[in-house]
């Protein structure tokens, strides 16, 4: 019998916790983009624009964005089928969550909602860690819809 929905998102979320907690930044293994591919791969979503795609440095992770095709993150996200933008009152645990970015090469930051208020991500310290979320600094949210497996 297959899982309710709700039940895969957190069963996904809750693996995420497991595998990058507490790890340290480390472009192409432990960034954010690696923590949502993970995410979404528990959730049966394939990941496409990642697939073969390796870096070692922001630098040439961000020109491996660029040469797929896409001028950043939100871009990459909203070409995945499976995912679909939605207003942050709508979020539910498993959702991905963008946040604003200052300057730099990002137009934002990505994270897995792992409760209502708190996110799996990277803490301005270079840890991934468990942050408390909140509205203001949102720049999109994305439903990740689980596929049958």
């Amino acid at each position: 019998m297959a899982s309710h929905p709700s039940e895969v998102r957190s069963r996904a979320a809750q693996a995420c916790v497991e595998r990058f907690s507490a790890r340290a930044l480390a472009w192409g293994k432990v960034d954010c983009a690696q923590i949502v591919a993970h995410h979404l791969r528990g959730l049966g979503i394939k990941t496409a624009p990642l697939k073969g795609v390796t870096y070692r440095t922001e630098e040439q992770a961000h020109a491996a964005l660029l040469a797929s095709g896409f001028a950043g993150l939100g871009e990459a996200l909203d070409a995945i089928p499976q995912l679909e933008r939605i207003p942050w009152g709508l979020r539910l645990v498993g959702d991905i969550v963008g946040f604003q970015t200052e300057g730099g090469l990002w137009d934002m930051s990505l994270t897995v909602l792992i409760t209502p208020q708190k996110v799996l991500g990277i803490h301005t310290d270079g840890q991934v860690a468990s942050l408390t979320c909140r509205p203001e600094g949102i720049a999109a949210v994305w439903r990740a819809t689980p596929c049958r497996r």
